[in-house]
């Protein structure tokens, strides 16, 4: 049940409008005029198919298979994607501007969407919004913001939570209809990386809805046959194009040590965002002491988790939704390159509510030291965006800034 209002955030328009305020002002420097080279030319800029605008080509878009035209489009069966690119083409031509501009509505609509979950799995306004703020103020998301070819990253975002909130609101009403599907569908076809939907829709039922996954096997079995085809697909013409690079480890242990040393990477720069890069050097190999450490730490993080799977469902989904949502990206799925800050866009999903399960037990035991944390951690975080976009304004900045921050990234680059 929700709360009798409290706070001024209670109010939807206040809470939304503040949201995209702020969104505004840290963000508004991925606007310019001009773009980056890094596969923007290959993706967008100089691609024969979507830098044309010809809707001619939407048929081919969405049914034609063959190695050569998928290689063309970025080499993957990412026809929403594609589509929305095509459009922009069609109604901007060659002013990047408005391009950057479409980035920039496309990921504060995520925002927004997000902000319309956490308001419905939160009882406290002012948690629910707080973990929506950092989401949408956390510089780890640059690269999909300002970079033009991520517009794939927040397409999936978007669809990803747009399926989220509808389902949440079908469970409620005990209701299922096709819209959320179809959601998902888009999602996938707009960033592989959406396939994780189910997983994320499943730990909700099981801990905040508190629903045993044999209470609802058919809708579990429906939501699993829309999935198998789809990552079928998507591995399948994967293989075929290549996408796959040689595995990074020898054997299990050491495949198992290397993501350790992701995880607790990826989980440094959430909490501490000082040294971001378009791509980071390749993790060293672990002696017993520090694999010992790290194993400890994540295996920490997941007994946290089911230990409050009662007491504190929400702490527990945050947990789950971190880890569940970079299995995509681990590296056992065997990518090209092992770590970027793109791949924490839906990951962070889950970091966000951890922030926001924090807020509402410091909301509980002072009201006066959460508006003093609040007040100096949005500010940080907005600024830090902000400065981060703006690096991503010229091929010049974005590498001079990478090699400061990580020196020893050009080592390895593999692009």
């Amino acid at each position: 049940m929700t709360p009798k209002p409290t706070t001024t955030l209670e109010s939807a328009l206040t809470a939304y409008g503040l949201l995209l305020l702020l969104g505004l002002l840290a963000w508004f420097g991925v606007v310019h005029g001009g773009t980056v080279a890094h596969d923007t030319d290959w993706l967008m800029r100089n691609n024969p198919v979507l830098s044309s605008g010809d809707l001619g080509w939407l048929p081919a878009i969405w049914s034609d298979f063959s190695v050569d035209f998928r290689h063309v489009l970025g080499a993957e069966f990412l026809p929403v994607r594609d589509t929305d690119i095509l459009i922009d083409f069609k109604l901007f031509g060659d002013n990047w501007t408005l391009h950057h501009t479409g980035n920039l509505l496309w990921y504060l609509a995520g925002c927004g969407l997000f902000l319309s979950i956490t308001r419905r799995l939160f009882s406290d306004s002012v948690a629910a919004w707080s973990a929506a703020a950092i989401f949408c103020l956390h510089p780890i998301h640059t690269q999909n913001v300002a970079w033009l070819a991520g517009r794939k990253d927040l397409l999936g975002l978007v669809f990803f939570l747009a399926a989220w909130r509808i389902w949440l609101i079908q469970t409620r009403r005990n209701k299922s209809t096709s819209l959320a599907f179809l959601f998902f569908i888009a999602g996938v076809w707009s960033k592989n990386t959406t396939i994780v939907l189910p997983a994320v829709l499943l730990l909700t039922d099981t801990l905040i809805h508190r629903r045993s996954p044999l209470q609802r096997w058919r809708h579990w079995s429906l939501w699993a046959a829309t999935t198998l085809p789809l990552l079928l697909l998507s591995t399948t013409l994967g293989r075929q194009m290549r996408l796959f690079g040689e595995p990074h480890y020898e054997g299990l242990g050491n495949g198992l040590a290397l993501q350790l040393q992701l995880w607790s990477a990826d989980i440094g720069r959430l909490f501490w965002p000082s040294q971001l890069a378009i791509t980071y050097p390749t993790p060293e190999p672990l002696g017993l002491v520090k694999f010992a450490g790290l194993s400890a730490f994540v295996l920490g993080l997941l007994l946290a988790a089911w230990k409050t799977r009662h007491s504190l469902p929400l702490l527990s989904l945050g947990i789950a939704i971190f880890f569940v949502a970079g299995l995509p990206t681990t590296a056992f799925n065997q990518l090209q390159n092992l770590a970027a800050d793109r791949y924490l866009l839906l990951p962070s999903l889950g970091f966000a509510v951890l922030v926001g399960v924090a807020v509402g037990e410091l909301r509980r035991r002072s009201l006066a030291r959460l508006v003093i944390v609040l007040s100096l951690v949005l500010p940080i975080l907005g600024w830090r965006a902000q400065q981060e976009s703006r690096v991503w304004r010229s091929e010049l900045d974005l590498w001079s800034h990478a090699s400061a921050t990580q020196p020893s990234v050009l080592k390895n680059w593999t692009g």
